[in-house]
């Protein structure tokens, strides 16, 4: 097989250089492919383009996780909602942690009987998040907890 002149022509270069640079990048570590991947995610997500959502958000159907790394975690926003009660804050926190689960951080509020605000947790995966919101959700005196997208995401 052998390769047609014109292919040598210089509207054809930059097909050639990114050939090249993709058969070097097929060269590193995956490590080195998953921080670069990152990064060019990262600059991606930068750029003025328009924003589409993917997937459904009708309630009851479970969305697909990304492929991760085996130690890596997610963090998760989660809003909660509930009537306010005594030690009502430090059950809900040891609900959470008792599903193995580290929370980054919280902010709850209470106005006229009712708590609302948002947990950060770090989940392994999609199973791990049904299993934390499980156990909240059987919290006395909670009456909504649904996940929302994490800000910078």
């Amino acid at each position: 097989m052998s390769l047609a002149p014109r292919f040598l022509l210089p509207q054809y270069w930059p097909t050639w250089l990114a050939m090249a640079l993709l058969r070097a990048l097929a060269t590193l570590p995956y490590p080195t492919l998953l921080k670069l991947g990152g990064a060019l995610g990262a600059f991606a997500g930068r750029l003025p383009l328009p924003q589409r959502r993917v997937g459904s958000r009708r309630r009851g159907r479970a969305a697909r996780a990304p492929a991760q790394a085996p130690d890596a975690t997610t963090s998760v926003r989660l809003a909660v909602t509930g009537e306010d009660r005594r030690g009502l804050y430090a059950d809900i926190m040891e609900a959470i942690s008792q599903t193995g689960t580290n929370i980054r951080g919280a902010d709850l509020h209470t106005k006229d009987g009712t708590v609302f605000g948002t947990i950060f947790v770090e989940v392994d995966n999609l199973p791990h998040l049904g299993k934390v919101m499980k156990a909240v959700r059987r919290v006395k005196g909670v009456t909504e907890i649904e996940r929302r997208e994490a800000p910078g995401t």
